[in-house]
């Protein structure tokens, strides 16, 4: 097995066994996302990130947990 090999098995092990993410969690990992690639505002409000762009655009995005 090469290091590539061995650092993805670590990933996969490390992604497997780490906790439960809330909604909440995973919408501040996206919102620095948003910022990078897009030109707006961004902003998360009762577990609804709120997408405002320049060009008059909004859009709420909200994270369920599927059970």
């Amino acid at each position: 097995m090469d290091l590539r090999e061995e650092k993805n098995t670590a990933d996969i092990s490390a992604a497997v066994n780490e906790g439960e993410i809330t909604p909440l969690q995973l919408m501040q990992e996206i919102q620095p996302l948003l910022n990078e690639y897009f030109i707006g505002d961004f902003e998360i409000k009762n577990n609804v990130l709120c997408m405002i762009f320049k060009n008059g655009q909004n859009f709420n995005l909200q994270i369920q947990k599927i059970v």
